[in-house]
């Protein structure tokens, strides 16, 4: 079918190229025929409106028309395709474009089978003087017809597998086929669209940097002997727990050996301390290791207040301690904390005869 613009379409174009806006309202068929086609303001012998879609690409228009037989209760001969527009609401309808073909198409009744066909139409404008108009080719068919075509599997156009582009794909099925790839040479994540030699070396890469671990079972313990396993990620916070816990622990224990080797250090350091106020008939010895004290001696004489022993070194708290019976004496040793020796004699004997021996240990001050 041949495409023309007719005589009032190309005034009505003219005007849409100087900015005013074209609306396509309707498509009609016809059975008529005209030797002047250009100067046709309807189609001759209307038949049927068709559904139509207009796509602006620019200046250019492309129109697509919709023929079905669905309602049709004759048949008729198509001859004649009309395509209407306006710039505007309020002014009628005009006919634009008008394609013909003498000999015609015949357009059958439903009952006769379904039919379906697409008329598409190209308006290509350069200028108010260069409006074209072209067409796709086609013809009418029988939907029965047409679902028995496309539903051949005997290849009827003898369509060729370099023409499709399956000269270059392995005559199997996708889980049958063999690829071929090399190990990539960076550790890469796989992406979408990449061939399957990429994908397989990439792959390959991944599993080759993992070694045996790739292969491996997880286990989620510290038990386990069996070959062929690596452990659970969740172990290393159970085991940094136990290193924690065992630090601790640590610095408790080298804390006390601390204190201790200070207090062995105290302890070792030894000294004579001074005992002063002593009468001739006593005699007394201070030793002191550290803060520890030890008195040792024995009294004779008399040690009331009035003749108390003075030590150099006093103790941390008061002291009472029985003196050692020596010749039938008894009798009691007090130490305060000003570091004052008093002794009570008790018993037999007396400052003459017998004496009492004194050891006597504290913590100084």
């Amino acid at each position: 079918m041949d495409y023309i613009l007719t005589n009032e379409g190309a005034a009505l174009m003219t005007k849409a190229v100087y900015g005013k806006d074209l609306i396509f309202t309707k498509a009609e068929t016809g059975d008529g025929y005209t030797a002047s086609p250009a100067a046709l303001k309807h189609v001759i012998g209307k038949q049927q409106e068709l559904t139509m879609n207009v796509i602006h690409e620019g200046s250019d228009l492309k129109i697509t028309c919709f023929l079905t037989n669905h309602q049709l209760e004759e048949g008729y001969m198509l001859k004649q395709l009309g395509i209407y527009a306006k710039l505007s609401e309020e002014e009628e309808d005009t006919l634009v474009i008008v394609g013909q073909q003498y000999s015609g198409e015949q357009v059958h009744p439903f009952i006769d089978g379904e039919a379906e066909y697409e008329f598409t139409i190209l308006m290509k404008a350069s200028g108010t003087s260069s409006i074209t108009v072209e067409s796709g080719a086609g013809s009418l068919a029988l939907k029965k017809d047409l679902n028995a075509h496309t539903n051949r599997q005997d290849n009827p156009h003898n369509v060729t597998a370099k023409q499709l582009g399956l000269d270059k794909v392995p005559n199997v099925r996708t889980s049958e086929q063999i690829p071929e790839f090399e190990e990539a040479e960076v550790k890469e994540n796989i992406e979408s669209g990449e061939t399957l030699a990429i994908l397989f070396g990439k792959i390959k890469r991944w599993l080759s940097s993992l070694k045996s671990g790739a292969f491996s079972r997880s286990v989620n313990n510290c038990t386990t002997t069996e070959e062929g396993t690596v452990l659970d990620g969740r172990q290393g916070k159970a085991l940094q727990d136990e290193i924690e816990g065992l630090k601790e622990a640590d610095s408790e224990i080298n804390s006390k050996i601390t204190t201790i080797n200070s207090k062995l250090t105290a302890v070792s350091t030894f000294s004579y301390g001074a005992v002063t106020n002593v009468n001739g008939d006593n005699w007394l010895t201070l030793v002191k290791y550290g803060r520890l004290c030890i008195l040792t001696g024995h009294v004779k004489g008399n040690m009331s207040n009035t003749h108390k022993a003075t030590l150099q070194y006093r103790p941390l708290y008061h002291i009472e301690a029985p003196g050692a019976s020596d010749g039938g004496l008894e009798g009691l040793f007090t130490l305060d904390t000003s570091g004052y020796l008093y002794a009570k004699k008790t018993g037999g004997g007396d400052a003459g005869g017998g004496a009492l021996r004194v050891c006597i240990s504290y913590i100084t001050q």
